[in-house]
């Protein structure tokens, strides 16, 4: 029941925001509401990260139909996607990939710490805290990250499938 007061309050402080008018004026002359202008970036946010993530798999699908011949299945999928870059992009391209990956991860690592800490803290009742669960599953994720990709992606979806199951 507490849960469902705190969302309603959410949904009463959102409802708020349509009467903060902003000090910009939209493309037709009028001032805009702070409920329109953050819709409209969410919106955008969420156009842009869809074109985005279009793009990127658009190019492993080129990458994957043009190159299949040129490397044997014995190579791991990082060897690959690494050696692809090199060869299209070479060193400078290879740091590029790598400090772009490395922010995707960290901020998918972080929002799923997060968010599984909260949930086991709360399924919990308290008796383990959310910091507990931070530095479980942060000992969790070194010790399965130090598995291999391959490995990881080969043994992942049995946990996914009695999970979601």
């Amino acid at each position: 029941m507490e849960k469902l007061i705190r969302y309603l309050q959410f949904i009463r402080e959102a409802e708020r925001l349509k009467n903060v008018l902003r000090t910009a004026y939209t493309s037709e002359g009028r001032h805009e509401s702070t409920a329109e202008h953050s819709w409209r970036l969410a919106l955008l946010a969420a156009v842009l990260a869809g074109v985005l993530l279009l793009c990127v798999y658009m190019g492993l699908a080129y990458l994957g139909a043009t190159v299949s011949a040129q490397y044997t299945s014995d190579i791991g999928r990082a060897q690959l996607i690494m050696a692809l870059v090199e060869a299209l992009m070479g060193k400078v391209g290879v740091i590029l990939f790598g400090v772009v990956v490395g922010l995707a991860c960290v901020t998918t690592a972080v929002a799923l710490t997060s968010s599984a800490a909260a949930y086991f803290a709360e399924l919990c009742r308290g008796k383990v805290g959310y910091k507990g669960f931070v530095v479980l599953i942060c000992v969790f994720s070194a010790v399965v990250s130090n598995l291999g990709l391959d490995r990881i992606v080969a043994v992942g979806p049995a946990p996914a499938g009695i999970a979601f199951t």
